[in-house]
């Protein structure tokens, strides 16, 4: 896969809301909705924000962009808020087996891949052919009708959720050490292009969605298709994964191991003295879970001799 990275802040510049095409003031728009960060928070073992994009710098927000007009970010925000109620709590907080939605799913899980794509559509797509910037381009066209227009189904509809919960055990030699703390935790947006296919990935802990602009056969046993009316998710459904996502997905948690061992003397010290000011929210933290879960995970794995 060959992803152009999207940056942590930028200067990118909206001269009117890319959704309503107003020249209304700008909101400084989450792409990933601020209740995401505010959980990452509540359930890590500091109660601190560190993003990937600058790990020795302590953050009270997630990542945002001077986007959407308040009309359409109040449109979106109620997307979110059942999203956030009826999904992402349930399947992060309790043992739910199925989640149900109805389609304002459609809606919120559209409304997250328009804004990556139409982020990094912004930003350039300098290697992108001018076959492949067409398809970019309407693609949003067809989100963002969608998203308009209630009675609009997009064109390109293709949008799957893969589950990622923890990993109990593998078949796969050579896993990355840290694969469970990424399922669980890791928040990343991007745009992955190959020979055969382009996709926005949109990863909000335990839950990926991953929109496609060019989609092979191959990839429709990919997760679980984004219905448009009512749906379930599953979590004790096997899910389909291809090479080149599962490989992608790889990349990114060792790209998650790399950045954070950057991590400075200062800001480790800090991090343990934060630890040890409050040792029971630690041992007690959704990171303290996933980092044992890895331990569990990478003795299992380990060969025998």
């Amino acid at each position: 896969m060959n992803p152009p990275k999207l940056k942590q802040k930028n200067n990118v510049s909206f001269a009117v809301c890319p959704l309503c095409r107003d020249s209304a003031d700008l909101c400084e728009s989450h792409i990933i909705p601020h209740h995401v960060y505010h959980w990452l928070k509540r359930t890590s073992s500091t109660g601190i924000l560190r993003l990937l994009g600058a790990v020795n710098r302590r953050v009270q927000d997630g990542f945002t962009e001077k986007m959407l007009c308040r009309e359409c970010e109040e449109r979106f925000s109620k997307w979110e808020k059942q999203f956030a109620e009826n999904v992402f709590v349930p399947i992060h907080e309790t043992d739910a087996l199925t989640v149900s939605y109805e389609g304002w799913m459609a809606k919120f899980s559209v409304s997250i891949v328009w804004r990556v794509l139409m982020l990094s559509r912004k930003f350039g797509m300098d290697d992108y052919s001018t076959h492949h910037l067409s398809m970019v381009d309407s693609t949003l066209g067809a989100w963002r009708e969608f998203l308009i227009d209630d009675s609009a189904i997009p064109e390109f509809p293709n949008i799957r959720m893969l589950l990622l919960d923890p990993a109990i055990q593998t078949s796969h030699a050579g896993m990355p050490e840290d694969l469970n703390r990424y399922f669980m935790r890791a928040v990343e947006i991007d745009v992955c292009k190959s020979p055969i296919c382009i996709f926005v990935y949109a990863k909000i802990c335990r839950l990926t969605l991953i929109g496609f602009v060019i989609m092979t056969d191959t990839h429709r046993r990919l997760g679980a298709p984004i219905r448009f009316d009512n749906g379930q998710l599953d979590r004790r459904l096997n899910q389909g994964v291809t090479e080149d996502v599962f490989g992608y997905i790889m990349e990114r948690v060792q790209h998650m191991s790399e950045i954070e061992s950057t991590l400075s003397s200062k800001q480790k010290q800090n991090i343990d003295d934060t630890i040890d000011s409050d040792l029971q929210r630690y041992l007690r933290s959704e990171t303290h879970d996933a980092l044992v879960k890895d331990i569990a995970l990478n003795t299992k794995n380990r060969p025998t001799v």
